[in-house]
């Protein structure tokens, strides 16, 4: 066992694997684990023995601590609202400690029992904890703070699609929560090039993901199965009307004798089967989309706004699917567009672009074996955690032996 130590705050339930930031944490965790690190987790929240039970299982070796501060959120959180305010107090504990006061002092009684090298924070939101902390438990360790996004840009892109965001952000505000860290992570590489105008270019460093790699399936040129697959936000409603209204229609007069559209995810919650158009069928979530990646000729991501790394883009291209995209998903993707998938700017480009590999087999091919190659020298898990090599350096990013 390493030396070294991990101690990693968050309220994400990672082990579900349900969304992108979960399966993202979940695996840079193992990969923690893997390399003999040790990780202590301090979730923010409640967890249920079923829970607890789950997540020993999903990410043995993992040390476990919980601490739910009651009625504190607002003071943790001040820059968010509405709904998004309810959903973050629920992660919160009924119980004890019930103000801020005595929830710094459990933070840091656990930070001293763990006496880590690393504190690992997760997302912007949680950004004041270190400014609560005693300058005593900053001594001999480094804190970092893995962003998920460039919180002001979806501010502005949000906003500039009418779409309310929870965690309203200005530039000079995220630069102030960033500023105290000794690193800051981006989970792309254009993020990371944001962020090294907020603070020193040496303390950005980017950890993306990694995932499986699929070759390429043989093409079929009698059916085509379109996919989608997101969450249920506010973006992601508004992505799939404008595509049922812009380029289905399109689509469903194509004389292509068997075409379907299949909606997964939570997504799906957004709308009732029996008013959708004919042709698109709701599946709803599901534990693994492994199958229905498998099943798909061409995968679609009509997404509008937003930040971050589109996981579903990059899951398509690691299942070696040909891709359509609004210019919006290929953020820090953009050295894939025309050869690992295809970026649209508006609805007309969209659908003709859809269209026209709906219509040739032969582009369907070319595009998959375009993200097969892409997905190869971006996503593995080399390529993923290449980075992070400058805030470990005892770990490499090769499997260990042994």
């Amino acid at each position: 066992m390493s030396d070294q130590t991990v101690f990693l705050i968050t309220h994400i339930r990672f082990w579900r694997r349900r969304h992108g930031s979960q399966i993202r944490l979940d695996d840079l965790v193992k990969w923690w684990v893997g390399r003999n690190w040790k990780v202590s987790l301090l979730f923010l929240g409640t967890l249920t023995a079923q829970e607890v039970d789950t997540m020993k299982a999903s990410t043995s070796g993992v040390e476990l601590r919980t601490v739910g501060p009651r009625g504190i959120h607002k003071e943790l959180l001040p820059a968010v609202t509405g709904r998004m305010r309810d959903r973050v107090a629920r992660y919160f504990a009924p119980e004890t400690p019930s103000n801020l006061e005595e929830f710094k002092t459990t933070v840091f009684r656990e930070m001293c029992e763990v006496a880590p090298s690393i504190v690992w924070m997760v997302h912007l939101h949680l950004a004041p904890i270190l400014t609560m902390l005693p300058e005593s438990a900053k001594k001999n360790r480094r804190f970092y703070l893995d962003t998920l996004d460039v919180q002001y840009l979806r501010t502005l892109r949000f906003k500039r699609q009418g779409i309310h965001d929870h965690l309203s952000m200005s530039k000079q505000r995220e630069a102030r929560l960033l500023s105290p860290f000794d690193g800051v992570v981006a989970i792309q590489n254009e993020e990371a090039d944001c962020f090294r105008q907020m603070v020193p270019a040496e303390n950005v460093l980017t950890v993306g993901m990694c995932y499986p790699i699929h070759r390429p399936n043989p093409v079929s040129s009698r059916r085509v199965r379109l996919l989608y697959a997101a969450g249920q936000g506010d973006a992601n409603k508004k992505s799939l009307e404008s595509f049922f209204t812009y380029c289905w229609p399109k689509v469903a007069q194509t004389p292509h004798e068997d075409i379907q559209l299949n909606v997964y995810g939570d997504v799906c919650k957004n709308f009732k089967q029996e008013l959708l158009p004919e042709g698109v069928f709701l599946h709803g979530f599901v534990n693994s989309l492994e199958r229905a990646y498998r099943e798909a000729d061409i995968v679609i991501n009509p997404v509008v706004a937003g930040t971050g790394l589109k996981i579903k883009n990059m899951e398509a291209m690691c299942f070696s699917k040909p891709l359509i995209s609004m210019m919006d998903g290929s953020q820090g993707l953009e050295d894939g567009i025309g050869h690992a998938f295809l970026a649209c700017d508006t609805w007309a480009d969209f659908a003709e672009n859809l269209l026209e590999v709906i219509r040739s087999p032969e582009k369907r091919e070319q595009l998959a074996e375009g993200a097969y190659l892409y997905a190869m020298s971006h996503f593995s898990e080399e390529a993923a955690y290449r980075e992070i090599g400058t805030v470990f350096p005892s770990l490499e990013t090769k499997t260990p032996s042994g």
